[in-house]
């Protein structure tokens, strides 16, 4: 697994291709076990490219004013089970009332061919972070042929829940465990926040209370290390936010480390996540100024890009609102993505940063939930304030 290579990676194993990842802010990882020498040395080789088509279309290098290139965060390798689970959102849906809730785990389970006769039972449990106690534990029976290539489920209730906002960021561990014939393959722990977000009018509801933000764009950059933070960096950045009174981040213009993210869950701090997708048809970048910002050929980038992101780091609470691009000018593309966005996580409201009235950068974008006002002159606060979304 590789949490960022920028911007084009091609991973070879024993000297043979194993695959190539174009995008370098989101993370992706690769199956080796067919490329790997039994009980022998085996040599890993990364290759990488700063320039390709996903940096143009985030605008990266040039907003960084030089060129970016290199393997920017950690690289793991690890082990997984013959049959393993490969996908795992866990959502949490409250009543009515803000009282109760539903606890869903929506997965898909990988088998091998050996695993064709066993019985499997899949358990989910949630613990109380203080004592470790099980306040609520769900199991299902699957068998290989029920689990294959479907997208299964799992919903628990759980009754009155700590409720998870930024001035009481109380999460609780949420266990996935996988047993084969009565033998426990795989343990998945997860950090998991009760909480839900609702969008009504002009406003933005968390557990039905309407929230105020005071928030800062932030990049992840530092002086000395370039765009390689460590835990300390991650934890200070989080620290002093959370000091000055900022309860908002958004994560311009691309998805951060996930350890920042779980800092931002564990201290209380809410985020808009965006993708890396920057001044894409807008004049800042002189690529538009020849080619087409929604022709064909830049579609499953942008596409990949964005889902990327949400696949990723859907599980984290502190995640309120998604981000699909920065200044950015909108048409069939985007359509297109607001639509796979919302029916992969319809959980949350999604923003595209244009200009949202004026006659700068406004190309119409009426769809998202909520509505950006860059640059919005001494009349924005008042537009804003009557604005529709």
């Amino acid at each position: 697994k590789c949490d960022a290579v920028y911007s084009l990676a091609k991973v070879f194993l024993n000297g043979r291709f194993v695959g190539d990842h174009e995008g370098g802010l989101t993370p992706f990882e690769f199956a080796l076990t067919d490329f790997v020498k039994t009980g022998k040395s085996n040599e890993l080789i990364v290759t990488v490219q700063n320039e390709s088509t996903a940096d143009t279309l985030a605008s990266t290098s040039q907003y960084a004013a030089h060129q970016l290139g290199g393997i920017t965060r950690k690289i793991e390798l690890f082990a997984v089970p013959g049959t393993h689970i490969d996908r795992l959102h866990i959502q949490t849906d409250l009543d009515e009332d803000f009282e109760n809730a539903l606890l869903s785990a929506n997965f898909s389970i990988s088998t091998s061919d050996r695993d064709k006769a066993s019985k499997f039972k899949v358990r989910l449990i949630l613990n109380s972070p203080e004592t470790g106690e099980v306040i609520q534990d769900m199991t299902r029976d699957f068998n290989s042929s029920s689990m294959t290539g479907h997208d299964l489920k799992i919903t628990m209730p759980v009754l009155k829940p700590i409720l998870w906002d930024p001035e009481h960021p109380y999460l609780y561990d949420v266990f996935m465990i996988l047993e084969r014939d009565g033998i426990l393959t795989e343990k998945l722990h997860n950090k998991v926040g009760f909480r839900e977000i609702n969008v009504a009018g002009n406003q933005v509801f968390v557990n039905g209370n309407p929230i105020k933000l005071r928030g800062v764009n932030r990049h992840e950059v530092h002086p000395t290390k370039g765009r390689s933070l460590s835990i300390d960096e991650w934890r200070a950045d989080a620290k002093l936010f959370k000091e000055a009174n900022v309860n908002y981040i958004r994560t311009s213009h691309y998805p951060p480390g996930e350890e920042f993210i779980e800092l931002c869950d564990s201290i209380g701090l809410f985020v808009e996540m965006e993708a890396p997708l920057c001044w894409i048809g807008h004049h800042a970048n002189e690529r538009w100024l020849s080619d087409n910002p929604h022709a064909e050929k830049f579609v499953e980038i942008i596409r990949q890009q964005a889902l990327e992101t949400v696949a990723h780091y859907r599980n984290h609470p502190s995640i309120i609102i998604w981000s699909m691009a920065n200044e950015s000018a909108w048409g069939p593309t985007w359509e297109g993505v607001l639509k796979e966005v919302n029916k992969a996580d319809p959980s949350r409201p999604v923003s595209f940063h244009d200009q949202s009235y004026g006659g700068f950068n406004n190309y119409g974008s009426k769809n998202t939930q909520i509505a950006n006002i860059h640059y919005p002159g001494p009349n924005g606060p008042d537009v804003a304030r009557k604005y529709d979304r």
